[in-house]
């Protein structure tokens, strides 16, 4: 049997994807409003629900991009949050972002997905993700 690194079986991953999907389809703009904790989390879910079910998926993968982009501004209130959101995660769930933002690069470059230029997971990489790479 196939596990991925939580060491859950791969299939309960699927079915359990499967299940949730339509809760964070219709909840998706509420990932930027999640506490800490909370983030941490539901992010596999909203990760999966954006690769398993990008046809469907309308603005989910755009915004899982945008909530894993750290402002550009360094010192700022949002910049403050967006490390208490990125800082909670092992280097092995931060090279799993990284490893989705650079799909959805690719995705977003080849037309997969239009709710966002192939700049936008890019820049989200290269401002604090690529460190896990």
């Amino acid at each position: 049997m196939r596990r991925d690194r939580s060491g859950l079986p791969r299939q309960a991953l699927a079915a359990t994807a499967a299940r949730v999907y339509p809760i964070l389809a219709d909840s998706g703009q509420s990932l930027s409003f999640l506490t800490s904790a909370a983030f941490r989390f539901y992010l596999p879910g909203y990760l999966l629900a954006a690769v398993r079910h990008y046809r469907d998926a309308d603005l989910i993968p755009m915004i899982i991009v945008h909530s894993l982009t750290a402002p550009a501004v360094r010192e700022s209130n949002d910049m403050r949050r967006f490390l208490r959101l990125a800082d909670q995660f092992t280097p092995a769930q931060g090279a799993a972002i990284l490893a989705f933002l650079n799909h959805m690069e690719e995705w977003a470059a080849t037309g997969v997905v239009s709710s966002f230029s192939a700049e936008e997971p890019r820049i989200a990489a290269e401002r604090f993700w690529s460190r896990h790479g």
